[in-house]
């Protein structure tokens, strides 16, 4: 399979979707993605009012746009349907529907055989990347996540279950606009409504997590386009900063070293927060090894 990726087509476009909050693993993400991903048109989509601050950020290859042309006012809707427990999360639902919004806006003035690519904004390119194989097949990374309800939400708004062993949560995806127009026009079909409202009224917000972009679209195109796409199975990592504990620890050694079997790996804020742990961890079990060691050693005396 690995073979087949050396493709003579390259992404049209490539999305990204980021904050502030992801600022300064974006700043290290920019270069490595210009430099390792091929494409034509390069985006970033952030808050209105981060837009100067991105700009002066990131590579110069992109293009800097605020949320505002992708959702309008979609942000106060959330906040009106998202469960009080859950206000935190408005956010992370917010990003999943501007991707949306984005690959729609993005295959208008393309051609059907164009490739799409969504690219998560804390994840770094660590080797050039192919997404289209040699026979012309679209290329998909694969996780192993299986969380009930993103297919119970899938089974909703779209009446597909998953017809796949694997999942399409990889930090990427890859999609061609004849795929993306076809699942647009489906949805305008099944739900007689504009897609942004038949999504809301499908996801459960008293879910943490209830709607992942990548296993809705993974899962239509499964279902439609199964013989156009092939699988990546090269490794990738989700816990950056738990292996090698920062973004800017990528070139140094010897995390350069152990990264180095990857083609891609995230940063998370998330994992960031357990790595915190997880060192407050070993530190309170270091404090009670060593006190235990200094009482027997008194006693022995």
């Amino acid at each position: 399979m690995l073979s087949e990726l050396s493709s003579i087509q390259d992404v049209k476009t490539l999305i990204s979707v980021c904050s502030v909050k992801d600022l300064e693993v974006w700043k290290v993400a920019s270069k490595f993605i210009v430099r390792n991903i091929k494409s034509k048109n390069y985006i970033v989509i952030v808050p209105d009012n981060e837009v100067e601050l991105f700009t002066k950020s990131t590579n110069k290859k992109f293009k800097v746009k605020p949320e505002s042309l992708f959702i309008g006012k979609l942000k106060e809707i959330l906040k009106e349907r998202i469960s009080i427990a859950n206000q935190d999360r408005i956010g992370w639902y917010l990003q999943q529907f501007i991707k949306f919004s984005a690959i729609k806006k993005a295959i208008i003035n393309n051609a059907d055989n164009d490739v799409i690519l969504i690219w998560d904004a804390d994840t770094v390119p660590l080797k050039k990347l192919n997404f289209i194989s040699t026979n012309n097949k679209i290329a998909y990374y694969i996780g192993k996540e299986n969380h009930k309800p993103y297919f119970s939400f899938i089974k909703k708004f779209l009446g597909l279950d998953k017809i796949v062993k694997f999942s399409f949560i990889t930090q990427c995806f890859p999609a061609r606009v004849i795929w993306i127009k076809g699942f647009f026009k489906y949805l305008e079909n099944r739900h007689k409504k504009k897609w942004q409202d038949a999504l809301i009224n499908s996801i459960d917000f008293n879910q943490r997590t209830g709607f992942s972009e990548y296993e809705t679209l993974g899962t239509f195109i499964s279902h439609n386009y199964k013989d156009s796409f092939i699988i990546n199975e090269n490794s990738w990592l989700r816990s950056g900063n738990g292996l090698i504990g920062s973004v800017f620890n990528i070139d140094k050694f010897p995390f350069s070293l152990i990264i180095k079997y990857y083609d891609f790996i995230s940063f998370e804020a998330s994992d960031l927060s357990f790595r915190k742990l997880k060192k407050i961890f070993n530190k309170i079990i270091s404090i009670i090894f060593f006190r235990s060691f200094f009482i027997r050693s008194k006693k022995k005396k």
